[in-house]
């Protein structure tokens, strides 16, 4: 079939497609013809679900989903699409957002994405009273703020969980919370945790775990884990056996 052909075919199966949902599948299942598919959502009175479905899927008309979407009275989720979506107008759905009364979920989204709002969204986000979560989002994505979010984890006594995804996440604050860590108490799944990772923490949590009460999966899970590069089987082995 001639590519003339095969054209004309999505045009007209795009121009019996009954309504912006049905188009908006196509957009997000299909890779061809999904900008005749986008224009066409434009033109049929888009809603703002069909608007954010163009600015995640469809490059070339973000921009135009954009515009059309904050002269449509739009939500804070549907800024946040914005924010991550478009640049050029980032700045402006951020703006929005700040003005209303954002969320945690907003303000993360503007600290991650618009950096000139970062410091100010911060600011906001800790008179919101910030989640455990929301705290460890900060220090995995957003370097200049991973020591106060960090100071502000210890004070919300973080989980063994907490402190395996800061050692994983922020190399910076490894040794801080590998130390913490000790101190709750890790049990052999938190080490295990560790050892499968790419931490420097890694070594240590090897040797911390072999000198548990291992079960046979524990040894070998370490042996078959631990690259040899660093540590030998026979080096495990012999903590091991100490």
């Amino acid at each position: 079939m001639s590519q003339v052909r095969t054209a004309r075919l999505w045009r007209d199966f795009l121009a019996q497609v009954a309504s912006n949902e049905d188009r908006c599948l196509l957009i997000s299942d299909t890779d061809a013809f999904r900008e005749a598919a986008a224009m066409r959502v434009l033109r049929c009175n888009p809603s703002n679900d069909d608007l954010r479905c163009i600015i995640r899927e469809v490059r070339a008309y973000r921009e135009e989903a954009a515009k059309r979407l904050l002269k449509q009275k739009p939500s804070n989720d549907d800024l946040c699409e914005v924010v991550q979506y478009v640049p050029s107008f980032r700045k402006r759905a951020g703006k929005l957002i700040f003005k209303r009364n954002p969320s945690n979920a907003d303000l993360l989204c503007i600290m991650l994405w618009i950096g000139t709002m970062r410091a100010a969204a911060w600011q906001r986000m800790l008179s919101n009273h910030p989640t455990k979560e929301n705290l460890c989002v900060v220090i995995y994505h957003i370097e200049s703020l991973r020591p106060l979010a960090w100071q502000r984890l210890i004070e919300r006594d973080p989980s063994c969980d907490d402190l395996c995804s800061v050692i994983s996440h922020a190399e910076s604050l490894e040794e801080a919370a590998w130390k913490k860590l000790l101190e709750l108490g890790p049990t052999n799944q938190d080490l295990r945790r560790l050892v499968a990772g790419l931490s420097r923490i890694r070594r240590e949590s090897a040797h911390r775990l072999l000198q548990e009460h291992l079960s046979e999966t524990d040894l070998r899970f370490v042996l078959e884990t631990c690259p040899s590069s660093s540590e030998t089987m026979e080096e495990i082995l012999g903590i091991a056996t100490v």
